[in-house]
């Protein structure tokens, strides 16, 4: 079987190394850039070593399954503290806690949203309300508590529109856990078998891993290192011009010609119709990141590893702190923000504003002293960082955009290539099914 990868982010490495593994011995990654990586790539700015984004690895992921090895070169987290900053100024675990809730809320205000939690969701059911959007999702199983915790103005921040516009789809990819905790039979069991004190717990993971102080770069090239051994031919720096989905061969733009009998490809998904000549009837909306990255003399917030803004103030959605898993560089703690920029941010003037958003956000709280002294050093636009599911977004199209590659031995994955709300994760995990799929069908 002759396998030919596109993109070498942690789908298309995964990808090869899980085919490699499984006896496909014909196996070539292309890659526009010089390394792998993909989206899974930090700045380095005097010495500090910024992620674009947050990545963690749990002990599950798929790319420690298939690259058992990366674990050694990876910074061990034992747990991974993640907390969010309430409206009131307050620290809750992420999301958020009982406990939290009645510091910022009281035990009163507690009380009337737990009536109210249980009124609205009969009230929904009686009347046969129909759940269509994320709002109606989040509204029917939490009540008072989405507008009030911050979820609803995190999902605003997170996609530049109203939750009553975003489609289940980001609810069923993201978000699923709230469905599965706030059940009525689930939260009836906690009650009945006087473990409701468990309402106020998230699982967390006793050890999570980083990637490796000195950067992305170096986990990559363990990976690529690995890959070749496997014999996998390793592609960088190509520029493809076309692809021949009939004859099956990709041209290059310097006129260098690849055949394949399968292909996977985990580029953006409207690229590739592009190469290959296929109308894409459908508009796809992203959002773009902006990552803010800062140094600091002090420590922002002590045994916090990662900060959710769930407060109604901000275009930022989260904080890591990499000096909490790393320990400071030079002397200094440092830390990277991700922003949610609108369209009149983009442009020469939009940091400053973002940096300024950023800081406002923490006045009147403990905190804020130490985020006003903190140094804004550089920031990166990444563009397309999110799809973006609106209610009335056309799932179906690209169902049908796939099944027809499918018939082609084209195979899509990947956040971009399946255009689909993915964590790296899932992402690996989308990779390693899709070769099964593969390897059964040749059977």
């Amino acid at each position: 079987m002759k396998l030919t990868i596109l993109g070498g982010g942690v789908a298309g490495a995964v990808a090869a190394g899980y085919a490699a593994s499984k006896g496909i011995n014909d196996i070539s990654l292309i890659e526009k850039d010089m390394s792998l990586g993909g989206l899974h790539r930090d700045i380095v700015i005097d010495d500090f070593h910024y992620d674009i984004g947050a990545f963690f690895f749990w002990p599950y992921h798929k790319l420690i399954h298939v690259f058992p090895g990366v674990k050694d070169l990876m910074v061990d987290i034992e747990p991974l503290y993640c907390l969010s900053l309430t409206e009131k100024g307050n620290l809750d675990l992420y999301p958020s806690t009982l406990k939290g809730y009645m510091k910022d809320w009281g035990i009163t205000d507690l009380c009337l949203d737990v009536f109210g939690l249980v009124t609205n969701r009969i009230k929904m059911r009686l009347s046969g309300h129909k759940i269509n959007s994320v709002d109606d999702e989040m509204k029917y199983y939490l009540g008072p508590f989405y507008q009030k915790t911050g979820l609803r103005k995190y999902i605003a921040r997170l996609y530049g529109m109203s939750p009553s516009d975003v489609g289940l789809e980001f609810s069923q990819k993201r978000m699923s856990f709230i469905a599965e905790r706030f059940r009525t039979s689930e939260i009836l069991n906690k009650l009945l078998t006087l473990k409701a004190n468990r309402l106020n717990q998230w699982t967390t993971f006793p050890i999570s891993y980083a990637r490796p102080t000195s950067g992305f770069s170096s986990m990559y090239s363990y990976i690529g290192e690995e890959l070749k051994r496997q014999n996998v031919n390793l592609c960088f720096g190509v520029q493809i011009k076309e692809i021949l989905i009939d004859e099956k061969k990709i041209i290059t733009s310097d006129g260098k010609v690849y055949t394949y009998e399968h292909l996977l490809s985990s580029i953006p998904i409207t690229l590739l119709c592009k190469l290959s000549g296929i109308p894409l009837n459908i508009k796809l909306q992203h959002k773009s990141l902006y990552s803010l990255f800062y140094v600091s003399n002090s420590e922002i917030i002590p045994k916090c590893h990662v900060l959710y803004n769930f407060t109604e103030r901000g275009l930022w959605k989260r904080i890591t702190f990499h000096s909490s898993y790393y320990g400071t560089e030079k002397n200094k703690h440092y830390f990277v923000v991700e922003a949610m920029p609108e369209e009149r941010h983009l442009n020469d003037d939009g940091v400053s504003m973002l940096d300024q958003d950023f800081k406002d956000t923490f006045a009147n709280t403990e905190f804020f002293g130490n985020i006003k002294k903190a140094e804004l050093i550089g920031s990166h636009l990444t563009p397309n960082a999110y799809p973006i599911y609106t209610k009335d977004f056309d799932t179906g199209a690209i169902d049908e955009v796939k099944q027809f590659f499918s018939r082609k031995s084209i195979y899509l994955v990947g956040r971009q290539g399946e255009f689909d709300y993915l964590s790296s994760s899932d992402v690996a995990q989308s990779a390693i099914n899709t070769i099964n799929r593969l390897l059964n069908s040749a059977d």
